[in-house]
């Protein structure tokens, strides 16, 4: 079971900053923070009237020269940007500085030493925290907050779009940064926010319509245009709102776990939203992704809106918002079984469903990653007497790669562990390829690549493997569909926690959408409750069962069958509820 820590609110933190007056500042910065500098997520009314007045402190500039590349925010990070005052509750602060650099922004040197005197109250490793000097109008650095690049060779660039709030002081944060750390800044003429875009790191960009409706003076083309040559975006999807009012921010309800798959919110049918998070789903799973396969599109409960989808993703960590609800532990068990590997952690906070962990927190891209670039392998339509894996390295550290590092790592069917093979370069400078022997019919290949290079980093791909890896299934003859995630068969993982009082998880997935039951029966072969039986997208899934009988009725300890049905297959886990 992983961590979960409890976080205090920031109520706290502005009720102390009010009532201890340390000093002439810590006076004026009291009175600020709900003020100037303690702007909503939202348009207060004040700026919903000068709305004319966003864009005014941004400075546009020509593109990069260079083709770039956005990376994702799965991709390796050096640390988070946050802004004081604060807008986290203390534990998450600690766990950004625990094995990454926190920046603050803090307004100048004099402020400096407030922020520090909090954060070494809080526990914060303050040999990890360094700090940025910027005015700042709120706490949202997400939003506002710059936008990575990295050219083909690896040169580091900031992307700096027009924000959508008349806030002077955050719209000039990335310049501040860019200045400061010595990286170029690049102003995109676009009105946009950090909380409503997701890219792929391969050139797929997500946003809701809102970039298509606060940016009316440009045609979509236009829009894509802008993107490709700044942030080299060449398919940007821009997806219908799922409620008529909010700040429509796609964080607020999907995220992508990596090229393959997307996590979104599942809500009940009765909810208000229900369709329209459905059509986009409909719509995901209709699409290629830059893996070459339809979207695998991962559900995550929140019948009460909670924020579960606003998490933020810090290299093998989930930091995930608590809601305070009975679904709290099914959201930590749905991110485990889907990004296997990671380290799950669960934080009470200040959160609402459109403002939580993602919006108050910024990641910062690592400029000297080791970057692999994989196509994963499809399925194999008929036996071969190899299948070579391909990938580009790029070490933007420009250390070099340590050649005899580059492996591949494979097993087949129950191989109790992985079997390496050794890279060699290929014919096309930057690409390396290795052969996994041919396997028979029917046989089930597990592998990863992994590289280092000789400033000491080491990657592999997918990411946190060996826990995570790709697969491909050795097939007699149709189709081949490629596969990016952990399975393309039927699945049905062990129910957990197991034995288990009062509930249980299991996950389970699908290689195509149907219609699919999941069932419990008791020792007796009695149906005891169902817990799906309707239509669901391909890919990753879970259930939870309450212990409860089809009337509500707590069911009595022993012996439960789990059966998942598809089609003419079935699967069936055996589990043990202790009362």
């Amino acid at each position: 079971m992983k961590r979960q820590r409890k976080g205090c609110i920031l109520a706290i933190l502005l009720a102390l900053l009010v009532a201890v007056p340390v000093s002439t500042m810590a006076r004026s910065m009291a009175q600020e923070v709900e003020g100037e500098r303690y702007l909503p997520i939202g348009l207060t009314p004040e700026e919903e009237a000068n709305l004319d007045l966003i864009g005014t402190a941004h400075r546009g500039t020509e593109p990069p020269a260079a083709t770039v590349r956005n990376p994702a925010e799965f991709e390796r990070m050096l640390g988070v940007i946050v802004r004081y005052p604060f807008g986290n509750p203390d534990d998450v602060l600690v766990e950004y500085a625990e094995d990454d650099t926190l920046w603050v922004i803090v307004e100048d040197e004099d402020e400096e030493p407030l922020a520090a005197s909090y954060l070494t109250g809080a526990g914060v490793d303050m040999s990890h925290v360094k700090y940025i000097y910027g005015r700042t109008n709120s706490i949202w650095t997400r939003d506002y907050g710059p936008w990575f690049i990295a050219s083909e060779t690896g040169e580091p660039g900031i992307v700096d779009h027009e924000y959508n709030r008349p806030r002077p002081f955050d719209d000039k944060i990335p310049g501040v940064i860019g200045e400061a750390w010595s990286v170029p800044v690049y102003g995109m003429d676009l009105v946009a926010t950090g909380g409503n875009i997701m890219s792929d790191g391969l050139g797929v960009a997500m946003s809701s319509e809102l970039i298509l409706n606060e940016n009316s003076g440009l045609t979509e083309a236009e829009i894509d245009s802008l993107m490709q040559a700044y942030v080299g975006v060449h398919t940007y999807l821009k997806l219908p709102y799922i409620e008529e009012s909010g700040i429509h921010h796609i964080d607020c309800w999907a995220k992508l776990l990596d090229p393959g798959r997307i996590l979104v919110r599942e809500v009940p049918p009765s909810h208000s939203s229900y369709d329209e998070i459905e059509a986009n789903v409909a719509y995901f799973e209709s699409l290629t992704s830059s893996w070459g396969k339809p979207y695998e599109v991962v559900r995550i409960y929140t019948p009460n809106d909670e924020p579960y989808i606003n998490a933020f993703v810090l290299n093998d960590k989930v930091l995930v918002p608590m809601y305070g609800t009975e679904w709290d532990d099914d959201a930590i068990a749905t991110y485990e079984a889907v990004m296997p590997g990671y380290e799950v952690l669960g934080f009470d906070g200040p959160w609402l469903s459109d403002d939580a962990l993602h919006c108050r927190a910024m990641g910062v891209t690592d400029p000297g990653m080791l970057y692999i670039d994989h196509m994963p392998l499809a399925d194999i339509t008929d036996p071969a007497d190899y299948y070579r894996v391909e990938a580009g390295m790029a070490d933007y550290s420009g250390a070099g790669l340590v050649t005899e590092d580059l492996y591949v790592y494979y097993k087949v069917d129950d191989d109790p562990g992985f079997t390496a093979i050794t890279m060699t370069e290929a014919s096309r400078a930057g690409t390396y390829y290795a052969d996994i022997p041919g396997q028979s019919e029917g046989s089930v290949v597990y592998y990863y690549v992994d590289a280092s290079d000789y400033s000491g980093r080491n990657e592999t791909h997918p990411w946190v493997a060996p826990a995570n890896y790709h697969t491909f299934d050795v097939l007699a003859g149709g189709t081949g569909v490629p596969d990016g995630g952990n399975g393309s068969r039927l699945a049905l993982s062990q129910n957990s926690p197991n034995p288990f009082s009062p509930k249980t998880v299991l996950a389970y997935e699908l290689p195509q959408a149907a219609h699919v039951t999941l069932v419990v029966h008791n020792a007796a072969g009695q149906r005891v409750a169902t817990l799906v039986d309707r239509h669901v997208g391909a890919g990753a899934h879970t259930a939870t069962w309450r212990g409860l009988d089809a009337n509500g009725d707590n069911v009595s300890s022993g012996v439960y069958f789990f059966t998942l049905t598809y089609g003419d297959e079935s699967i069936t886990r055996k589990g043990v509820l202790l009362r």
